[in-house]
């Protein structure tokens, strides 16, 4: 998602970790979700450090939602132009 995000905002296509670390500035309030998906992409063990609660899927469905709304919305302004 963050990959998606970087490209349409910036025309470019970049690997997901650069996507990533660049999301993490540009969505600060998403930067635990975002360090979280880091880890378990990067780390050896999957659930090394990072806990899989009610309160991680609440806040990856947000995540995920905002995302999806920003792609309606840019979708829209660029059948606009």
């Amino acid at each position: 998602m963050c990959r998606a995000l970087y490209t349409l905002k910036n025309e470019e296509q970049v690997s997901k970790l650069a996507a990533a670390c660049w999301a993490i500035d540009f969505l600060p309030e998403y930067r635990d979700i975002i360090s979280n998906a880091l880890m378990c992409r990067y780390e050896r063990e999957r659930n090394s450090t990072v806990e899989n609660t009610l309160e991680t899927y609440i806040l990856v469905e947000k995540f995920v939602n905002d995302i999806v709304d920003r792609f309606i919305d840019f979708k829209q302004r660029d059948a606009c132009k």
